[in-house]
C-alpha cells in the first residue's frame, strides 16, 4: 500500500528529475508550497533551489533505506497528479501520469502557474484534519 506521490524538477534540457515518496501524498501540494517557500532566497540558483526543495520534502528521513527515490525521466506510479517545478521558467505545472509518454507524464499540463502564485495559493488554504 502507501500514499505514493511524485514531484518533478524540470531541467533546462527539458529532462525531469523526479522525487518519489512512498508516503508523501497526504497534503502533497501544501508540502511542495512550503518547500518552495523555504527555497525562496535561492530560487535564482537552480541547483541550490532544487536541493533545498528536495531536502524539505524528505525532511528528517534522509537516512532511511526506504520511502524515497530519485528518478530521471521516469517515475514510480503514484496516486496523485504530478507537480513539476520549472525554476528556469519560474512555474509549477500539474500533469497526469502517463507511463507511455516520453517522460511518464502528459506533455500538456492540467494547469500552469508561477511559483509565487502557487506558493501563495497553497499557503493561503485553511488546512483541516482528515
Amino acid at each position: 500500500m502507501g500514499d505514493r506521490v511524485n514531484f518533478g524538477f524540470k531541467q533546462g534540457s527539458g529532462d525531469i528529475i523526479f522525487l518519489y515518496q512512498h508516503w508523501g501524498g497526504w497534503r502533497h501540494s501544501r508540502r511542495l508550497a512550503e518547500a518552495l517557500d523555504a527555497a525562496q532566497p535561492r530560487l535564482g540558483d537552480i541547483g541550490y533551489a532544487t536541493r533545498i526543495v528536495i531536502s524539505q520534502l524528505i525532511g528528517e528521513d534522509w537516512e532511511s533505506l526506504t520511502g524515497h527515490g530519485i528518478y530521471f525521466n521516469e517515475l514510480c506510479l503514484g496516486e496523485y497528479d504530478v507537480h513539476v517545478v520549472d525554476f528556469y521558467n519560474n512555474t509549477v505545472t500539474l500533469h497526469r501520469e502517463d507511463e507511455t509518454a516520453p517522460r511518464c507524464i502528459d506533455e500538456e499540463p492540467i494547469w500552469t502557474m508561477s511559483i509565487d502564485d502557487f506558493v501563495q495559493s497553497e499557503l493561503s488554504k485553511v488546512l483541516t484534519e482528515v
